[in-house]
Parts: structure tokens; C-alpha cells; sequence
């Protein structure tokens, strides 16, 4: 029986009004904060840039480089030498100390939150650029919930009956789609067409290249030059968070519906 038919039975036309007036308020809210999401995450790129000053790029290199006793030291690849100001940033043990690993970026100075490091205890630290951490975290809410639905439906016996499914379906699918872009498009293409326009590293020597920490990157000359971290801003702003958030947002929006009209539980 499908999905009309059943709320037929259930309710008046009125009440069908005021059902479909409710489904559209809340359609309308979860438009909104996806609005919301995309501006204020905008705003804190577009201020994340006014701070680096649009000319900063860093990478970890060896503690050597520096004359100060560092534990971790990282170099600007933009600087034309370690003279410049900012070019090299010596972490040492009181900058280590001081800096705080969750919002050191918003209250401290630009060089102690990169010596604080990554937070040990924040969850998926460090695992979200990983491809579990970037293509099946994301989806693993919905996916979990639309087995959750295939079980429920052998179990009664309703083979027939795959009405309740359908919505799930199809933000499963958007989902993938919008994996795929950022995936293929956004991140595989875009890199493709970058590598065209500008091969190689820009120059053959840099200052920097004896204190490059990993051997494989000490026989590539300027490393950290020939890329930059936007495809990490793009995983996180275009797949990662919007994913969890729209389905967050339908999830929280539509509770009774999922729970009752539906049955999907």
C-alpha cells in the first residue's frame, strides 16, 4: 500500500493540510541552516586567509634548521630565505606548554597553534583525510539506518512494501553523488588540470631542502611548493561536514515522521 493511501485512511483533508504545511515549514528550516552551514563556513575560510595573510604555507622540517633548542620547527615554503620574518617557526618546550591543541588557532598567535599540534583526544584526529575516514565515516549514519530498514522490512515479511525506504534511498544517493564530484571532480580533475598549467616545483633549490624530515621528500627540491592544503579545506567543506550535517539536520527535523508515519523503526 503506498504512502498516500495510508495517511488517507488515517487523516482529513484538514489534517492533511496542516501535515503538509508542517512537512514544508521544516523543509524550509533545513534550507535554511544548509544556507547558514555554507556562509559561516565561508566566513571562517575567507578570515583564516586574512590572518595567514594569503602568503604563508608551512611544512614540518627538521629541529636543526633553527639555533634555538626546538622539539618541532617548520618552515614557510614562500620565504625566500630563513632571514625573513616567519620564515622559520621554532617550537620549543614553553611554546609547546602554552599552546593549546583546541583553540589555539582562534586565541593564540599563529605560530603557537601550529606548534600545538593536532588534539590527541578530539575524535577521528587525523583520520579524516584517510579514505575510511573521508568515504565511509561520512555516509556510515545512513547507511547504518537504511540496513536497519532492509532488516525491518524481511523480518514483518513486507517485500512488496518499499515506500518507507524511498526517502533514505534517495539521500543515499545524493550523498554518493556528491562523494563523487568532490572526489573525481573537485579533487582528481582539478589536480589534473592544475599539474598541466604548472608542473614541477616553481624553483630548483631552495634554502630549505637539506632539513626535509622524510627521505623520499629530501629528492624533490622546494617540496611543499608545488601544492597547497585547499583539497583539505574542499574534503572537509564539500563532503565530510555537509554530509553529516544534512542528514543531522533531517534526521533532527522529522522525528515523528521517521518514527511513526513511516515506521522505519
Amino acid at each position: 500500500m503506498s504512502r498516500n493511501s495510508d495517511c488517507s485512511d488515517k487523516y482529513t483533508d484538514n489534517d492533511m493540510t496542516k501535515h503538509h504545511k508542517i512537512v514544508d515549514d521544516k523543509v524550509s528550516a533545513v534550507s535554511f541552516l544548509g544556507v547558514a552551514y555554507f556562509i559561516f563556513w565561508l566566513i571562517v575560510v575567507f578570515a583564516s586567509s586574512l590572518n595567514n595573510s594569503g602568503n604563508r604555507k608551512y611544512i614540518p622540517v627538521k629541529p636543526s634548521i633553527s639555533e634555538r633548542e626546538c622539539k618541532k620547527a617548520f618552515v614557510n615554503v614562500n620565504a625566500l630565505s630563513p632571514n625573513e620574518k616567519y620564515a622559520v617557526i621554532c617550537c620549543d618546550d614553553e611554546t609547546i606548554s602554552n599552546a593549546s591543541p583546541y583553540f589555539g588557532w582562534l586565541f593564540d598567535s599563529y605560530e603557537s597553534a601550529i606548534c600545538a599540534g593536532k588534539p590527541d583526544r578530539l575524535p577521528f584526529a587525523g583520520k579524516l583525510t584517510t579514505i575510511a575516514g573521508s568515504w565511509v565515516l561520512p555516509a556510515f549514519i545512513i547507511l547504518a539506518k537504511f540496513l536497519v530498514i532492509c532488516v525491518k522490512k524481511v523480518l514483518d515479511g513486507r517485500f512488496s512494501d518499499w515506500e518507507s525506504a524511498r526517502a533514505t534511498f534517495y539521500r543515499l544517493g545524493f550523498y554518493f553523488v556528491v562523494m563523487n564530484f568532490r572526489g573525481w571532480i573537485l579533487f582528481v580533475l582539478l589536480n589534473k588540470l592544475q599539474d598541466m598549467l604548472r608542473p614541477g616545483n616553481l624553483l630548483d633549490s631552495c634554502w630549505y631542502d637539506d632539513y626535509m624530515i622524510r627521505r623520499t621528500n629530501r629528492n624533490s627540491n622546494c617540496y611543499g611548493q608545488g601544492f597547497d592544503f585547499s583539497d583539505h579545506t574542499v574534503l572537509f567543506l564539500c563532503q565530510i561536514i555537509p554530509v553529516l550535517s544534512c542528514e543531522f539536520f533531517c534526521f533532527s527535523s522529522f522525528p515523528n515522521q521517521i518514527k511513526h508515519e513511516y515506521k522505519w523503526f
